[in-house]
C-alpha cells in the first residue's frame, strides 16, 4: 500500500481517542452548562454544581475516549480489509 497506508495503519492502531475525549468533555460541559442556566435556572449552591459538572466533564470524557478508540478500530479494520482485497 506505500509509505502513507502504512503510516495511516499505524496512526490508527495506536490511537488512543485523546481528541474525542475531549470534544465530548468541552460539549458535555457546555451543554450541562446551558441545562443548568437556562433550562433549571433553580439556585442550587456552587459546590454542587461545581461537583456536578466535574462529574458530567469526566463522563463525557470517558464516554468521548471510548468512541474515539472504538472509531479507530473500526477505521483499521476497515482499511486492512480494503488492503487485503486490492492484494488478492
Amino acid at each position: 500500500m506505500g509509505d502513507a497506508g502504512d503510516e495511516r495503519l499505524r496512526a490508527l492502531r495506536s490511537e488512543c481517542g485523546c481528541r474525542s475525549g475531549l470534544a465530548a468533555l468541552l460539549v458535555s460541559v457546555v451543554a450541562y452548562t446551558l441545562h443548568s442556566t437556562l433550562i433549571d435556572p433553580i439556585i442550587r449552591s456552587h459546590s454542587e454544581r461545581l461537583v456536578t459538572t466535574l462529574g458530567v466533564a469526566l463522563a463525557g470524557a470517558v464516554v468521548g475516549k471510548i468512541a474515539g478508540i472504538l472509531a479507530a478500530r473500526y477505521r483499521y479494520r476497515q482499511l486492512t480489509a480494503s488492503q487485503s482485497h486490492t492484494l488478492s
